[in-house]
Order: structure tokens, then sequence, then C-alpha cells
């Protein structure tokens, strides 16, 4: 299995909680990325976390994707 949590080393979201949450969710979505979230996260609170995550305004696309980008 390719290890995808590399791609995302070094991210800087601005904050550690959130720098932390895209790391569970990476560590979750790359088990099993064929599956919806809902059937990633079983457990209610985990969902909600991931759904605030892609939702929250402080979580910044370009910033996630610029370790990858300085790789490539």
């Amino acid at each position: 299995m390719l290890d995808v949590s590399r791609e995302f080393h070094g991210v800087r979201l601005g904050d550690r909680r959130l720098d932390a949450r895209l790391g569970r969710i990476v560590d979750t979505v790359r088990r099993a990325p064929h599956l919806s979230l809902p059937e990633l996260f079983a457990d209610p609170s985990q969902l909600e976390g991931a759904y605030r995550f892609i939702e929250n305004d402080r979580v910044d696309a370009e910033a996630i994707l610029e370790p990858h980008n300085q790789r490539t």
C-alpha cells in the first residue's frame, strides 16, 4: 500500500488541532479510500469531526496540497 501520509507531511494549517485532525483523516482514508466518510467513520463523533474539518473556513486546500506540490 502506498504511504500517502508522506504527501501531507509538513502541512501547517495554523492550528495544531487542525493539523492533527488532518493526520487522523488521512490515516483513516488511506486504509480504504473507496469507502464513503460514513463508512470510514463509524463513530458519530469521528464522522462529525471529519465533516467539521472539511467545512472549516480555516482549512485551506492549497495549504494541504503545498507539500505535495513542492515535491512534484
